[in-house]
């Protein structure tokens, strides 16, 4: 008997917080482009989503023509490395073609920039964290609200699907992450675990599933950007664990990757990175088209969240 596959996606009841943009001739292109800065890899997906809301055609020649906006290769793929993300800042703080720091990778990357970016940037993160202080070159951004999503997550497990007490679901965090500490002192579900072996190889997130407790009925995976990097190792893990797993962002649906969430176990509640009408990288690129003219708002706009089980 064939097995057919059915995705329900309903939409949340949390839309997209959009400030109205302006959508100008472009008869003069900007004077100063692009710089972006991700600790994780910066892929074909992201990059036209993110040229899509900009609304220019991207060059690597300056000055750039009608229609077009100087984008140099990405500095991308930094990892958990501060060092490297101060350095990869400081190389478009002097760079005089770079009129604005873009950077992915959640609230890492954007900690860094928020400590050493000396010209506008703007930036994707997870959540706005307590006591998170903009620094004056911040020109806005979009927050994915990985953290305050969990209350949804919690709620769509215990009463929709699979029916799972709050006590009975867990949630699997990256502990290097500055939302870290956040998540977990938010969370009310039963508890929380680590992935302590993942995180130092991917190969081995079996390990961490293995460590939740058996009362553990459901998983919450945490919004961590090095979990997504390393989706095809965290999904081959989940579906072993044979737990049913809750993913915080579309793209773990992983259409165009090998290892595929459980059909029948496995929701994702989240806002799509990359994919969809609205989604967040498109929304960055907007912001950025703002900026380069000049139309910054140092406030962050919200990425929908969707909720689609598998």
């Amino acid at each position: 008997m064939a097995t057919i596959k059915i995705e329900i996606d309903t939409e949340s009841s949390n839309p997209v917080s959009v400030r109205p943009f302006r959508t100008p001739s472009w008869a003069t292109p900007p004077t100063q482009g692009i710089g972006i800065v991700s600790s994780i890899s910066y892929d074909a997906k992201m990059t036209t989503a993110f040229n899509a809301g900009l609304g220019l055609t991207p060059t690597q020649a300056f000055p750039p023509g009608p229609l077009q906006a100087y984008i140099p290769p990405a500095l991308d793929d930094l990892k958990f490395n501060a060092q490297a993300i101060q350095t990869a800042i400081q190389q478009l703080n002097a760079d005089a073609k770079i009129g604005l720091i873009v950077t992915f990778g959640g609230n890492f990357t954007w900690n860094v920039a928020n400590q050493f970016a000396t010209k506008p940037f703007i930036s994707l993160i997870g959540s706005m964290l307590p006591n998170m202080q903009m620094s004056a070159y911040f020109a806005g951004g979009v927050t994915l609200d990985s953290i305050e999503a969990d209350t949804a997550r919690i709620n769509d497990l215990v009463n929709v699907k699979p029916k799972v007490q709050a006590s009975n679901i867990w949630l699997l965090y990256d502990s290097r992450t500055p939302m870290a500490p956040t998540e977990m002192s938010n969370w009310t579900g039963g508890g929380v675990t680590p992935a302590t072996n993942g995180i130092n190889d991917p190969t081995k997130f079996g390990l961490d599933f293995g460590n939740i407790p058996n009362a553990a009925k459901a998983v919450v995976i945490s919004a961590a950007p090095y979990f997504l990097h390393n989706r095809e190792e965290l999904i081959a893990a989940a579906n072993t664990s044979k737990l049913y797993i809750c993913y915080p962002l579309l793209r773990y649906r992983n259409a165009d990757g090998t290892n595929k969430p459980t059909s029948g176990v496995a929701t994702v509640l989240g806002p799509d990175l990359c994919e969809g009408p609205i989604n967040a990288y498109s929304l960055m690129g907007a912001t950025a088209s703002n900026a380069l003219f000049g139309e910054t708002n140092p406030a962050l706009m919200h990425a929908p969240q969707r909720t689609v089980y598998l």
